[in-house]
């Protein structure tokens, strides 16, 4: 018996991209550029169901919705700081809630694209953190759904 040998797959971020729709304060297929070096996005693990067993030994589940948190850091000299800025600010000055009607994520390394709708900036950091230089900025984005597409 022989192995075969197969071309090894790439798991390179580079070719990744993101596109963020925030009608309402004039963002439409904006490119989200400048991440982190090494902590672009991520998206925090869903818990799918409640479930709990009886007294009676039995297992008892059920689906719940939950939000779909995506957390990402950009880098300070990033453009897409203004993006993020202008929808903080814009939440502050309204008291109010804005929303990213959607955003559309694509990793071709590994032939995979994802669309997320309905989303709330609900973590920001409205000033960098500064010390021997200047840090990358973290944020938060809930979701109510993501699809993969």
């Amino acid at each position: 018996m022989s192995l075969t040998s197969q071309s090894p797959k790439s798991t390179t971020a580079i070719s990744a991209s993101w596109i963020i729709n925030i009608p309402s304060i004039g963002i439409v297929g904006h490119k989200v550029e400048g991440f982190s070096a090494d902590d672009a996005f991520s998206v925090q693990s869903v818990k799918l169901i409640e479930s709990y067993i009886g007294i009676d030994g039995q297992l008892n589940a059920g689906y719940i919705p939950q939000l779909k948190q995506l957390r990402g850091t950009l880098a300070p000299t990033s453009t897409s700081l203004e993006i993020f800025n202008l929808l903080f600010y814009e939440m502050e000055r309204q008291e109010e809630t804005v929303w990213i009607n959607s955003s559309i994520i694509e990793i071709p390394s590994i032939r995979a694209s994802f669309a997320l709708t309905n989303g709330v900036l609900s973590e920001w950091t409205p000033i960098p953190n500064v010390k021997k230089v200047v840090q990358p900025v973290a944020f938060t984005i809930d979701w109510s759904k993501i699809t993969k597409i």
